[in-house]
């Protein structure tokens, strides 16, 4: 049976929620365990959500104040009903608004709200709906939100610095091969016209970028169509398991990028199940989830193995130091945080850790990047200016003698 509940914490917020029991006295004494005073509890009817709306997504920019905001109006001893109708009316996010007014009615009906978030799975993710339920659980969603706000903030942040880092030299890149295009398909054939007016022989390097242009006109279309097949042919491929498990396995044993995309995996895993065990999600539930969050299926069979260890008897120190696949400092928080009983603070300590190391490794790469790429376009697009000029610069000599 479900009972939903008003109570006072220790700091004399009223707060509310769902908590599932037999009667109401086990409801009320499971709420006294957590420093809760009761005010009123009733029984409420449980519906299973019934469709589950796939096609909406929103990004993390606009969750992560939300999920803020829900949290600050909990705190604040706003009932959960009157929190998600405020936000559905303020909001100018279409679809968050659509959200928002359907968990609302869901809640409403007798739904529990980490249920009736099952409603937009590409919304909330397993994380997020475990957290929640973890916090409707123990009577503390109000907190729980408030640290899954943070746990989205920072994954925007890891997010936000990656994208910002590949964005310059992809852009450079993508803007050299333009010039090189335009210049080999437009610029090159009208200085051919003028070369083929005189009866000087062409120096070599004109040669060969006359020939190199006449190829690349004649194909042009070709090899665009063949570069557009290949890009679909690698994705549809990644789409297969065998393909992801290649993809995965490469991308970890790539030189500079592999241990970057190592850092960012543990980042995200330690930062997830820290999360995830500070808000009392239990610990084998915690790491099936967490393993999915590392976005990498080698790293993700690992600790699920990691899982399957500990559900046998083993601690999570151990479990993870027979696996040999996560790094040194991680093993040693862990078994510090083993002893001490802080697993989830240490965990949350090695996700900051390699966040800076993260960052360190991205400023690095971009400043090793930016001369290079400005090297290589400067000989490309040089080399092609020099080619088309010299055949002029050795007329003009042949003149002047």
């Amino acid at each position: 049976m479900h009972f939903k509940y008003r109570a006072y914490d220790q700091q004399g917020n009223l707060t509310t929620g769902v908590l599932e029991g037999t009667d109401e006295p086990t409801v009320i004494s499971l709420l006294g365990d957590k420093d809760l005073l009761v005010v009123s509890i009733k029984q409420v009817k449980f519906k299973a959500p019934r469709k589950v709306k796939s096609k909406i997504k929103i990004p993390l920019a606009v969750l992560s104040p939300f999920t803020r905001q829900l949290a600050t109006m909990l705190r604040a001893g706003l009932p959960l009903m009157r929190c998600l109708e405020s936000i559905g009316r303020q909001t100018r996010h279409r679809k968050l608004r659509i959200v928002v007014n359907d968990l609302a009615q869901a809640v409403e009906s007798g739904t529990s709200f980490s249920d009736a978030m099952n409603l937009f799975p590409h919304v909330f993710s397993s994380v997020y709906i475990a957290m929640v339920k973890a916090g409707e659980s123990g009577g503390l969603l109000a907190e729980v939100l408030d640290r899954t706000s943070g746990y989205l903030e920072m994954n925007l942040r890891l997010r936000q610095r990656v994208r910002s880092a590949m964005m310059y030299p992809i852009i450079v890149s993508v803007l050299g091969l333009g010039i090189c295009i335009f210049m080999i398909t437009t610029i090159i054939p009208v200085f051919v016209d003028i070369f083929q007016e005189f009866e000087h022989k062409l120096p070599l390097p004109t040669l060969i970028l006359i020939d190199v242009s006449t190829w690349v006109r004649l194909h042009l279309v070709t090899c665009l169509v063949t570069g557009i097949a290949t890009v679909l042919a690698v994705r549809s491929l990644r789409r297969t398991r065998a393909g992801t498990q290649l993809w995965d396995r490469l991308k970890l044993r790539i030189p500079v990028c592999g241990p970057l995309a190592s850092k960012i995996a543990f980042s995200r895993f330690a930062r997830t199940l820290a999360s995830m065990l500070h808000s009392g999600v239990p610990v084998l539930k915690a790491l099936a989830i967490a393993g999915t969050a590392v976005n990498n299926v080698e790293l993700e069979a690992a600790i699920q193995r990691v899982g399957d260890d500990i559900e046998h008897g083993a601690t999570i120190f151990d479990a993870m130091n027979n696996r040999k696949k996560f790094p040194d400092m991680m093993l040693t928080m862990v078994a510090a945080g083993e002893e001490t009983g802080a697993v989830d603070e240490l965990l949350g300590q090695v996700a900051d850790h390699y966040d800076g190391e993260i960052d360190t490794t991205l400023s690095g790469l971009t400043s090793l990047l930016e001369p290079i790429l400005i090297l290589f376009l400067g000989v490309v697009v040089g080399g092609v200016v020099i080619a088309m000029f010299l055949p002029i610069f050795r007329m003009t000599d042949a003149i002047q003698f």
